[in-house]
């Protein structure tokens, strides 16, 4: 094999592992997993605000919200993180959070109906960033 065959077979060696190492990180930054470093978490049911504490870089924590209503949507009587919208609070009643992490609801299905209660872990949805809840990367959800 002549020495500029072999740096080409190199060169697409490479460009092809480096693509999948970065999908990799990606996948991994884009999973909330905020449960692990918040607790004391509340949902005013009104609004969708969801609030808890959380640690920061520095081990301080700092109180963080987010508006649930903002990518939680109802997807035929099912709760759902959403990167185009939410609006949950519009078709769903009996809102709660189950457990820090876990938002229960019944929603209308797309006949009009109440299905049966949804519940949906936020983990994959919110992210701790630094001490801020923040909206997850929501096209791997």
């Amino acid at each position: 094999m002549s020495r500029a065959l072999r740096s080409v077979g190199s060169v697409l060696v490479f460009a092809i592992l480096v693509p999948v190492t970065t999908l990799e990180v990606v996948r991994a930054a884009c999973f909330g997993a905020f449960s692990q470093t918040c607790w004391n978490a509340s949902l005013n049911t009104s609004s969708g605000v969801f609030t808890a504490y959380c640690l920061d870089e520095n081990d301080s924590s700092t109180q963080s919200t987010v508006n649930l209503n903002d990518h939680v949507a109802n997807i035929d009587g099912a709760l759902d993180c959403n990167r185009n919208g939410g609006d949950f609070l519009l078709t769903c009643t009996a809102v709660s959070l189950l457990t820090a992490n876990r938002l229960m609801a019944t929603c209308l299905d797309a006949l009009g109906d109440f299905a049966a209660p949804s519940s949906l872990d936020l983990n994959p949805c919110i992210s701790n960033s630094n001490g801020f809840l923040k909206w997850s990367c929501l096209d791997s959800v």
